[in-house]
């Protein structure tokens, strides 16, 4: 029989290219469906908190987290901490880092419920590498310089090693810097970066002290790959099968059949290969909601735009689709609470109530009082107010205390605790939080008129500039002040703070319609934004969990500085 060189090329040609297109396809799903929802072994710290902040749901079921197959740090407004779901004892850390220009990582070990261990690699002068030593909520209690490290805007190979008790740093393979630390028998290590500056991490291999394998992950997507594999292949023969038999019962040519198989193949393959870049290099990395301004993303189903639920529906829905997906949506690392001690049930609880903290025990701290007039009367005349001081707290999301760790730890509940430990218990002190997540001026002056009057507060103290538009803010701040001078109320303005590291004109604007309307209205203001940009405040722990909402330290000490504040302007109130 002769040789059928054509035929042979045909055969070859179609089988190679269905290998391809197979290859292809179940990159572009996997690659798809590669959220942290893949990776259950690492969780978002802002998922811990007992307030959900902003990105910390969002980020969870997006691709953003894991962008090019890498974990973004930068990703969902930056400053993440993602940590690893295990208790462990380390005995090295080994993986790869790139960071842009300003942009900083925190390497995470020793983590408990007291405290954590870290080495900061930077490549921002205002936030210098050191290695540190941290209380649980973010406050340094040690810092040693990491010297002679230079970086590039290129990836970098970390490794940390344990032995004894001492800690050995490389970077690229070259000791960097040897520290006394010892590697805790238990705990959770993890990352953390900055601001919004581009931070990766990738290959990440832990060991065990005795050199045994604990992580080996490259944050790709590698569920049911090889099953997805030969399903797509199967289905890509299944149709080229259908096609050729079809087209012998049609009595096409044979010739013509192949090479129209051929062509659509090749076809399809520059296809899937044109998609899968636009995706990886490209997609991946955008924000898909109608909103274009990416602070303002609260709703993850109702805001995605069109392209991207299409994008999801073929690719990571049908015909593919995950049966866990749902039951992993709800989840949440109940080993990793336990361990840390995090103040997890309390995340949604108090959302949309004014929230009264009357003593410093904890039992009584909290009460929730609904939002409306009658809830307000009701609770009054069921627990009234002896004689004391009443603060009124008129704020957003940051004043609300959304980023703190425990409900105990927001920035309202430490100044009630502040102000009593002053005055060592001689006074009392009631702290009326009436603060909204997402509100600005206009809706907290209204709310104010209508029914927050009712407490009849001694001192209202005013904490906005993020959420408010440049336009009516002076105009609502001055009616705030008219109306507490009418029900005989005292005013206070907070310039409200965002993190040091963004450089925010729209705010230093608000800051100064402020602060130019309480010198006209000779009333107290302090600046809260300055006060944490100071030298010797903005680097003495970690204070932002994002551009606005602080973390458990940071919150503490903004409590500090508006005590401060309020001690050293209402003297006469607090003397009374």
């Amino acid at each position: 029989m002769k040789p059928q060189p054509l035929k042979l090329f045909a055969i070859l040609s179609v089988s190679i290219l269905s290998i391809l297109m197979s290859f292809i396809l179940t990159e572009i799903v996997s690659y798809s469906r590669n959220t942290l929802l893949a990776h259950p072994e690492w969780i978002s710290g802002k998922r811990l908190l007992s307030g959900s902040i902003m990105g910390s749901e969002e980020g969870f079921l997006r691709r953003n987290f894991v962008d090019e197959n890498c974990l973004t740090l930068s990703a969902w407004h930056g400053y993440n901490e993602i940590l690893f779901n295990r208790i462990l004892h380390v005995g090295s850390m080994r993986f790869r880092f790139l960071l842009e220009k300003n942009g900083y990582l925190n390497i995470l070990f020793n983590k408990n419920k007291d405290s954590f261990s870290g080495i900061r690699i930077s490549r921002n002068t205002r936030f210098p590498s050191m290695f540190f030593h941290a209380t649980d909520d973010g406050k340094f209690l040690l810092k040693e310089p990491v010297a002679n490290l230079s970086l590039t805007n290129s990836w970098h190979i970390a490794e940390i090693i344990f032995k004894s008790n001492t800690l050995s740093f490389f970077v690229d393979n070259r000791v960097i810097q040897r520290i006394q630390e010892t590697s805790l028998e238990e705990q959770v290590i993890g990352f953390r970066s900055g601001s919004a500056k581009d931070t990766w991490v990738d290959d990440v291999e832990v060991r065990d002290m005795d050199g045994n394998l604990i992580i080996l992950e490259n944050f790709r997507n590698d569920k049911h790959y090889w099953l997805l594999l030969l399903i797509n292949f199967c289905l890509i023969i299944g149709i080229i099968g259908i096609f050729f038999v079809v087209s012998n019962k049609m009595q096409y040519d044979r010739k013509r059949t192949v090479f129209r198989i051929f062509l659509f193949q090749l076809c399809t393959v520059t296809v899937f290969a044109i998609y899968y870049s636009f995706d990886y290099k490209y997609w991946t990395g955008l924000y898909h909601y109608k909103p274009l301004n990416r602070w303002r993303l609260v709703q993850v189903g109702k805001q995605i735009n069109n392209i991207e639920k299409a994008r999801e529906f073929f690719f990571t829905r049908f015909p593919f689709y995950d049966f866990n997906y749902s039951e992993n949506i709800s989840y949440t690392p109940q080993t990793l609470i336990s361990f840390l001690g995090v103040d997890h049930t309390t995340k949604y609880r108090d959302d949309t109530k004014i929230r009264i903290i009357r003593s410093n025990s904890e039992s009584e701290q909290f009460e929730m009082v609904d939002d409306n007039p009658g809830a307000i009367l009701n609770y009054q005349k069921r627990k009234p107010f002896s004689k004391g001081i009443k603060i009124l707290f008129l704020g957003s999301s940051q004043m609300w205390g959304e980023g703190a760790t425990f409900r105990s730890d927001r920035i309202a509940a430490q100044i009630q605790k502040n102000l009593s430990n002053h005055f060592g218990g001689e006074k009392d002190f009631y702290v009326i939080n009436a603060s909204k997540r997402g509100t600005g001026s206009e809706e907290l002056l209204e709310r104010h008129k209508n029914h927050l009057f009712l407490f009849q507060p001694d001192l209202v103290v005013i904490n906005l500039s993020s959420n408010d538009k440049i336009d009516n803010f002076r105009e609502n701040l001055n009616s705030l002040i008219e109306f507490n001078k009418n029900i005989k109320s005292r005013t206070l303005f907070v310039l409200e703070a965002n993190s040091t590291e963004e450089d925010i004109v729209h705010l230093k604007r608000k800051h100064e319609v402020m602060s130019n309307l309480a010198k006209e209205k000779n009333i107290p203001w302090i600046d809260l934004h300055g006060y944490l940009a100071k030298t010797d405040v903005y680097d003495s722990g970690i204070l932002w969990w994002d551009m606005v909402h602080l973390t458990s330290y940071g919150q503490k000490i903004a409590a500090g500085f508006i005590t401060k504040g309020i001690i050293e302007n209402f003297k006469s109130i607090i003397k009374d």
